[in-house]
C-alpha cells in the first residue's frame, strides 16, 4: 500500500489517528463485543501475566494441546491476538495474495514456506492455517510411504486449528446486519467463512455507520441464493492504518 493510497484512505475518513485516532479506539473497544465480551475487557485480559488468559500462555497451549482448551480460551486467543506487539493486519496482503495464487498452481513446497512466514507473523490467521492445510495436504500426494503419511498428519492439525478458529469467529457474531457483524482481526479472514461453507463471492463493498467500518460480502450458496454478510473491520483499521503510517517515511 504505497503513500497515494494511504492519503486517499485519509481523505475518505476511513481512519483517524493521533489523539482523535486513540479515542476513536477506545470507543471502539468498549463498544464492539465478540460473544458478548467487549474487546476492552479481551485487551486487559490477555495483558494480564497473573492471569488465566495471558496471551504467550494461550498460544502455547494451542500450539500443544488445543483439544484442551475451552471456547472462551479461542475466543481470547483469537481476538486476543490483536492487542500483541507484533499485530498488523495490513502488513501480509501480498504475503496472502501469492500464498493462495501457489497452492492454486499446486507450488505447494513454496506455499508451504510462505505459510510458515505468515503464521509466524500471526499465529492465529484463519487464512494462513487453511492454507498451511492445503499445502500439505498437496505435498503428501506428490510423497510416499512415511513422508506422505507425515504430511497429511500435518495437514489435519491445521485443518483442526482452521476450524477452531473458524467456530470462534463464528461465535462472536452471526454477520447477518450491521448490529450483529463478525468481527475480523484481519481482512483476509473473511474469505475463511466463504471458504468454509462454499460461498462464492459477488461483491463486496467498505460501507462506513457512524464510527463503524465494515466489509459486506454478496454471496451465493450452493443452492444458489444470495445474501449479504457483514464483517466489523473497525479496530482492525484504526490499529492497522496507525501502523501503515508508522512505517510511512516522514516528511
Amino acid at each position: 500500500m504505497n503513500r497515494f493510497f494511504f492519503i486517499i484512505c485519509v481523505s475518505l475518513g476511513f481512519v483517524a489517528f493521533g489523539v482523535q485516532g486513540q479515542d476513536k479506539l477506545t470507543q471502539a473497544l468498549k463498544e464492539i463485543s465478540v460473544n458478548n465480551i467487549s474487546l476492552e475487557t479481551v485487551q486487559a485480559m490477555v495483558s494480564d501475566s497473573n492471569g488465566v488468559y495471558f496471551y504467550p500462555k494461550l498460544v502455547e497451549q494451542f500450539e500443544q494441546a488445543p483439544q484442551k482448551m475451552l471456547n472462551t480460551d479461542f475466543l481470547m486467543l483469537y481476538y486476543g491476538f490483536m492487542f500483541m506487539e507484533s499485530y498488523d493486519p495490513f502488513a501480509h496482503f501480498a504475503l496472502e495474495d501469492s500464498l493462495s495464487a501457489l497452492n492454486e498452481q499446486a507450488r505447494h513446497q513454496e506455499a508451504l514456506e510462505l505459510a510458515n512466514e505468515l503464521l509466524l507473523a500471526n499465529p492465529v490467521s484463519i487464512f494462513g492455517n487453511i492454507e498451511k492445510a492445503i499445502a500439505l495436504n498437496g505435498l503428501s500426494e506428490k510423497a510416499q510411504g512415511l513422508d506422505s503419511s507425515a504430511y497429511l498428519q500435518q495437514s489435519f492439525e491445521y485443518l483442526e486449528r482452521y476450524r477452531i478458529l473458524v467456530e470462534t469467529m463464528e461465535r462472536a457474531g452471526v454477520g447477518s446486519n450491521y448490529e450483529k457483524p463478525i468481527v475480523l482481526i484481519t481482512p483476509k479472514d473473511a474469505q475463511a467463512i466463504l471458504r468454509r461453507y462454499r460461498l462464492t463471492e459477488l461483491s463486496k463493498t467498505l460501507n462506513g455507520q457512524g464510527d463503524r467500518l465494515y466489509d459486506v460480502y454478496l454471496v451465493r450458496n450452493p443452492q444458489e441464493q444470495q445474501y449479504p454478510i457483514y464483517f466489523d473491520i473497525t479496530v482492525a483499521n484504526l490499529i492497522g492504518m496507525a501502523k501503515l503510517q508508522d512505517r510511512l517515511p516522514q516528511d
